[in-house]
C-alpha cells in the first residue's frame, strides 16, 4: 500500500509539472488532531483537576490511555479513573479551565514527524497554511504556540495563512473550512492539498473543488465524524514520514556524519572502503584479556577488535573516530592513557563520548575530563526532556559541564518531538550536539532537518547505504564536535 505522504509527494510533483501559472502552491493543515496531539492538553487539564482538589484520579495518566476524540471526554471519564460521583465536578472544572486558552494552548505536542513533514514540504518550495476551527480570539496564542513548536526545524507559520473560525453564530466548522480554501484561492494560491483529522471537513472541501485538484488527506488519529460519501476519495494515514516526501534522499553539508555500527572486522573494513572520514566505536573492557575492545560487548566474532589495533589502523588510513565509553572512571583513564601513548591525545580527528557519571565515579571522571586535551561529549539522554521544555532552566547545567571540559552533548535517536527541541536549545547555548543510533532512512532524513553538529548513522544498513555516497562531497573536514 502506498503511504499517504507518498500520495502527497506524487500529487505535488504532478502539479508542478503541469503548472500553467506562477501561482504559489499551498498545502493546508488542520491543527488539533492533525498537527497537534490534543491528548497532551487533556492529560494536563485532568491532572490540574487532581492538583486543585487533592484527588488522585488521574495520577499517572498517559496519552496512550485516551483513544477517543476530546469531544467524548466527559462521557469517558470513568475509563480514565474518575468515579461517577466526581464526574460533575470534573466537568465544571474543565469548563472553567478551558476558557483560559492561553494557559493550555501550549500544552499540545505535535504528532511524531508532523513538524518534520511540514519542514520538508516547505523546503520543497511549497507554502504551508493552517485551516482550523479554533476561534479568532486565540489567533495570537495559536500562532505563537505553533511557531514555537516548529522553531527547532525552522518551520514558520504566517498570520496571513492562518485561517480560523470567524465566531459567527451558527457557522458550521465544515463551512468555515470551505471559506478558508476560497480565501486562499482569492489571495492567489493554488490549493493542492488539505490535511484534516475529521472526514466531514474533507468531504466539505470536495464540494467546492469540482475539478478535484485538492488532494484530501485524512489524518487517521482521533476523530468524531464519519465519512458519509464513500465516492469521495480520502487518502488516510496515521504516521508522518519524511522519507515518502523525498525523491532522492541526500545528506547535507551542515552536519558532520559518522559511520556508526562498527562491531566487527567486517564492519570496520566496510567503513575504511567508504568515503566517510570518521567512525563511531563502542569501547568495552574484556574480562578475559583485560584489554580495551571495540564493537559490542560479547560480539559474535571469535576474535573481537582491540582498541589499540583499531586506532593504529585508523591512523594509518588517515581516519578519525568517536569513542563511546561506558560510565567507568577506570575505562576513561585507560582510554586516555592509550590515546596519549599513541600520540592521539590532542588529535582533532578523535574524541570521546561518556555517559553522565554515577555518584561514585563523578569526581574521578570530572578530574580526568578537566585534564584531557581530547574533545569529550556527554551522553545527555536523561536530560532531553528538560532541555526541550526550558532552555533557560537547562543553561546552568550545560554551563557547569562545559566548565569541567565537556565540549558537547549527545543523544540516542528517538521518534519524539523533544529531540529536535533539545538540539535547538543546545545550539542556542552554543553547545555542539550529536545524535547517535540512527539505523533507518526515516531517522536519517529527520536528522538532516534537525541539522545537529554531528550524527552517527549505520550506513552499512541496506536502506542507508546509498546515503554513504554523499559522504565524499557533503562531509566537513574531520574534527571535534562543532558548535
Amino acid at each position: 500500500m502506498i503511504h499517504w505522504m507518498h500520495h502527497l509527494q506524487n500529487h505535488l510533483s504532478s502539479i508542478r509539472q503541469r503548472a500553467s501559472s506562477p501561482r504559489p502552491v499551498l498545502v493546508l493543515f488542520d491543527i488539533d488532531g492533525t498537527i497537534l496531539d490534543t491528548r497532551h492538553t487533556l492529560v494536563q487539564l485532568l491532572q490540574a483537576y487532581d492538583a486543585h482538589t487533592g484527588s488522585r484520579y488521574f495520577d499517572g495518566l498517559k496519552c496512550d490511555a485516551i483513544d477517543f476524540a476530546d469531544t467524548e471526554l466527559l462521557d469517558r471519564l470513568g475509563e480514565l479513573g474518575a468515579p461517577p460521583s466526581a464526574h460533575s465536578e470534573v466537568a465544571d472544572f474543565l469548563a472553567c479551565a478551558s476558557r483560559d486558552w492561553d494557559r493550555w494552548i501550549h500544552a499540545c505536542e505535535p504528532y511524531a514527524g508532523a513538524m518534520e513533514v511540514i519542514a520538508q514540504v516547505q523546503r520543497a518550495g511549497v507554502v504551508v497554511g493552517l485551516n482550523t476551527a479554533r476561534p479568532e480570539a486565540v489567533r495570537r496564542s495559536t500562532l505563537a504556540a505553533l511557531n514555537r513548536a516548529g522553531a527547532a526545524l525552522n518551520v514558520g507559520f504566517s498570520d496571513a495563512l492562518l485561517f480560523m473560525h470567524s465566531g459567527q453564530p451558527g457557522l458550521a466548522p465544515t463551512v468555515a473550512k470551505q471559506q478558508a480554501v476560497l480565501r486562499a484561492r482569492a489571495a492567489g494560491y493554488r490549493v493542492a492539498a488539505m490535511v484534516d483529522n475529521e472526514p466531514e471537513n474533507l468531504e466539505a472541501i470536495r464540494g467546492i473543488d469540482p475539478e478535484r485538484e485538492i488532494l484530501l488527506l485524512h489524518a487517521d488519529t482521533l476523530y468524531q465524524s464519519r465519512q458519509k460519501d464513500p465516492s469521495i476519495p480520502l487518502v488516510a494515514g496515521s504516521s508522518y514520514q519524511v522519507e515518502h516526501l523525498v525523491d532522492r534522499p541526500r545528506l547535507e553539508s551542515g552536519t558532520q556524519w559518522f559511520w556508526g555500527g562498527v562491531e566487527s572486522e567486517t564492519c570496520l573494513r566496510g567503513f575504511l572502503e567508504s568515503p566517510a572520514h570518521q567512525t563511531e566505536l563502542d569501547v568495552w573492557p574484556s574480562a578475559g584479556s583485560g584489554k580495551l575492545m571495540v564493537g559490542r560487548e560479547g560480539p559474535a566474532e571469535a576474535t573481537p577488535l582491540s582498541l589499540q589495533d583499531t586506532l593504529l589502523c585508523l591512523v594509518a588510513m588517515e581516519r578519525g573516530a568517536r569513542l563511546r565509553l561506558p560510565g567507568s572512571a577506570e575505562v576513561l583513564e585507560r582510554t586516555l592513557e592509550l590515546m596519549d601513548m599513541l600520540c592521539l591525545g590532542a588529535t582533532p580527528g578523535f574524541h570521546l563520548s561518556i555517559p553522565a557519571p554515577a555518584d561514585g565515579d563523578a569526581a574521578a571522571i570530572q578530574s580526568l575530563v578537566a585534564d584531557s586535551n581530547l574533545g569529550i561529549d556527554l551522553q545527555a539522554d536523561p536530560w532531553v526532556t528538560d532541555l526541550a521544555r526550558s532552555c533557560n532552566q537547562a543553561q546552568a547545567r550545560v554551563a557547569q559541564w562545559q566548565g569541567l571540559g565537556i565540549q558537547g552533548f549527545s543523544f540516542q535517536w528517538r521518534d519524539d518531538p523533544t529531540l529536535p527541541r533539545a538540539i535547538h536549545c543546545l545550539e542556542a547555548l552554543g553547545a555542539p550536539q550529536h545524535i547517535e543510533g540512527i539505523t533507518n532512512l526515516e531517522a536519517a532524513l529527520r536528522t538532516v532537518l534537525f541539522a545537529p553538529a554531528s550524527a552517527s548513522v549505520h550506513f552499512a544498513t541496506p536502506a542507508l547505504r546509498p546515503l554513504a555516497d554523499d559522504l565524499g562531497t557533503s562531509q566537513p573536514a574531520a574534527g571535534r564536535m562543532r558548535a
